[in-house]
Formats: structure tokens, sequence, C-alpha cells
């Protein structure tokens, strides 16, 4: 009888076990971090639910081939909530959004970036920024009414965007406050990309850090330069302010 009673708890338990509901993961952001995380983790293990302020992915990689933006839709197994989240109750464990609140077992947050500028004064007045959809169709406008753009920042999106906008025939320099262009990769890329700007006849000026940039002129360290083209930043991005 014993060994009965104990095959009957060990049954009883193993469906309990199989009855308690799945944890709520909930991850707060749809970009490329967010989107490889909640496309892979096991949905029969965990209910996945994804809070982004659209439904869909902006691949800002791709905006520079064409200058146009270029999105990924999620897949329609996933639950993608159109909705902005402000705040995180981490004792209640709530991610509070814009109209109502979500609760968690666990949380990734993944809310992205945006541009950095550094404290670097005139920044946000004076320069062109590239990294929403927004920005790209602001920037396509300004295009039609310049001949000259300088790319500050010499890192993977200012080289691209670099030569996309000399292939459109504009006059194009790139500005970099370190040394290199490429900051963390390989020498052997560097040199094949110094090579490809100079063929192109994209002007690179490295050592030449920015201290400064005003409506008619940007200054370095060492000197100020008066300009009366397009100034796009594209020097890095820092955390959303949710972070």
């Amino acid at each position: 009888m014993a060994f009965f009673r104990n095959f009957f708890n060990l049954f009883n338990n193993f469906f309990d076990k199989k009855k308690q509901p799945k944890p709520n993961v909930v991850v707060i952001g749809y970009g490329w971090g967010g989107a490889a995380f909640a496309q892979n983790i096991d949905d029969r293990k965990y209910n996945v639910s994804v809070i982004s302020k659209r439904l869909s992915r902006l691949n800002q990689p791709y905006m520079i081939a064409d200058l146009e933006p270029s999105f990924t839709a999620p897949p329609t197994r996933m639950e993608l909530i159109e909705d902005e989240a402000k705040s995180i109750n981490i004792r209640s464990k709530h991610v509070f959004g814009q109209t109502t609140s979500y609760p968690y077992d666990y949380l990734v947050v993944a809310a992205g970036s945006e541009p950095n500028d550094f404290g670097v004064k005139g920044v946000t007045q004076y320069c062109q920024m590239f990294k929403t959809e927004a920005d790209l169709e602001l920037l396509k406008t300004k295009l039609s009414t310049v001949a000259t753009v300088t790319v500050i920042g010499a890192g993977p999106t200012g080289i691209e965007l670099a030569l996309k906008l000399r292939s459109l025939g504009k006059t194009v320099e790139i500005l970099e406050a370190s040394p290199q262009i490429l900051p963390g990769f390989s020498d052997k890329m560097r040199k094949e990309l110094l090579t490809e700007l100079h063929n192109k006849q994209v002007k690179v000026s490295l050592d030449c850090k920015i201290t400064q940039i005003g409506q008619h002129s940007y200054t370095t360290t060492e000197k100020t330069t008066p300009y009366t083209g397009l100034l796009i930043w594209t020097c890095g991005q820092k955390p959303v302010e949710f972070v």
C-alpha cells in the first residue's frame, strides 16, 4: 500500500507542476537586442511580451543603402504591445506604460539608445542626427539644398553614410576625434577603407576633436572653421533616459 500511495503522490505532483502557469517574461524594446532575445526564447516555457513604441523594428543599417526606412515585422506568435515604458516597480514586479501596467516574473530591458552629444555645445541645435526614421526624412529634405556635407564621426555609420552621400555627388569630409578611423576594428580593414575613401575623394581629418558647434562654424582644440553646408553627427550612442 505504501508503494501505491507514494506512486500516486508522485503522479499528482507531476501533473500539479504541469498545471502551473508559465512565468511572464516582459521585454522592453524591439530593437536588435530585444528582438534577438524575444524571438529565440522558448515560448513553450514562458509567456513572452514585448513592449515597444512601434509595432515593427527599424533596420537602421539598411537606411543608408537607399536612404529609405526599412522595417521588420515581428513573428505572428510574438505578443508585441504598442506602448512606451515609463517606469518600473521592482518590488511589485510591474512595468508601467503610458496607460496601464504589465506584471512580470522576468524582465529584460533593451530599450535602445539615442545619439550622444558628449556635452559638446551646439550639437543638438546645429547638427543633423542619423538614428530614426524622422532623422532620415529630415536629412533627405536638407540634402536637396546643400552641396557640401561634413560627417562628424568615423565609425561604421559615419563612413557608410559619407560614401553614400559622395555617390550622390556631394562634396564630403569626415572629421574624427581619434587618430584613426573605425576604433576597435582591424588595421587591415581601416587601411582598406582609407584607400576607398581616398579613391572616392572623401576627405578624412583625424585628431579633429570638436569642442563647440555654431550656426556657421565649428571649433576644434586647434582652430575655428567656417562651414556653409550640412553637419551630420554620428559620434556614438548612449542609453535612452528610461534606462
